[in-house]
């Protein structure tokens, strides 16, 4: 017997070989979709730099990043990670996407940001038996000054020029999970030079040869062990080099995200 087209007629008779090449391509537009959203390049701001990568475990994934500037001369910058893997995660994370893009020029805050998209998410996730997990920074390049909230994420790190690691201390529910959840913002100013890190919980679950996964204490690890001033891309490949070189063979259990903001110093404080 010969194999039916991979036309219109075939698809509608509800052939199995039909549908099946319906549904490929259906993915594979999902995918390009998906893969513009996450590696469009980022914008330009004074005195600031950005970088990000979003590697799914499968086709398709449910981690995003994003970078959004704001009328008031600021950037916003945050990592997310919707429960499981694959094309249902990544429809909810393009849903989470959408809110959050819709909402950033008219809220004033990271955390009322938060709240808003939390309201807006969490009929269709908690329905759905899903969640979001989500960190957002602000920044202000004239100032330095860093405002974080955290929707029961991983803590932003900041990588500052003597190899220091910090873990920003800020925390908050995850999304999708109450329906009027309230979030804290905590801010602090930055140094030129230090790196805000945000990361998804993949980057640490690593495994490593022994099936043991890598951890934070490896990440931080990793992390000493490069030039807090190599410019951003560098910095962003040398560390996924490293997890590829710590995790050898094993297949990658988790989408791994990574978005980096570097602080400058203003320009009436350059020498």
């Amino acid at each position: 017997m010969t194999h039916p087209t991979r036309s219109k007629t075939n698809i509608r008779s509800g052939s199995g070989d039909g549908i099946f090449h319906f549904r490929q391509s259906d993915l594979e537009l999902a995918y390009q979709i998906q893969f513009t959203f996450l590696h469009g390049s980022p914008p330009t701001i004074p005195d600031t730099s950005l970088s990000g990568v979003s590697l799914p475990a499968q086709v398709m994934g449910g981690d995003y990043f994003d970078f959004l500037l704001t009328p008031r001369g600021t950037v916003r910058m945050c990592v997310g990670d919707v429960m499981g893997k694959g094309l249902a995660a990544s429809m909810l994370m393009l849903m989470a996407r959408v809110a959050i893009r819709a909402l950033s020029d008219i809220a004033d805050s990271p955390g009322t940001l938060l709240h808003e998209a939390n309201r807006i998410l969490y009929p269709d996730f908690h329905r759905l038996g899903s969640f979001l997990t989500l960190c957002f920074i602000e920044y202000h390049p004239a100032t330095r000054a860093l405002a974080c909230a955290n929707a029961g994420h991983l803590r932003p790190l900041i990588y500052r020029s003597a190899r220091e690691i910090v873990e920003v201390d800020v925390n908050g529910m995850m999304m999708g999970v109450l329906p009027d959840s309230s979030y804290e913002v905590t801010s602090l100013t930055l140094s030129p030079g230090d790196t805000v890190i945000l990361y998804s919980d993949g980057v640490i679950e690593a495994t490593r040869p022994d099936r043991q996964p890598i951890g934070k204490r490896g990440f931080y690890e990793i992390l000493r062990g490069l030039p807090p001033e190599l410019p951003l891309p560098v910095l962003q490949e040398r560390v996924l080099q490293a997890l590829r070189q710590h995790t050898g063979a094993q297949p990658q259990r988790d989408d791994m995200t990574l978005a980096f903001l570097r602080a400058g110093a203003p320009a009436d404080q350059k020498v």
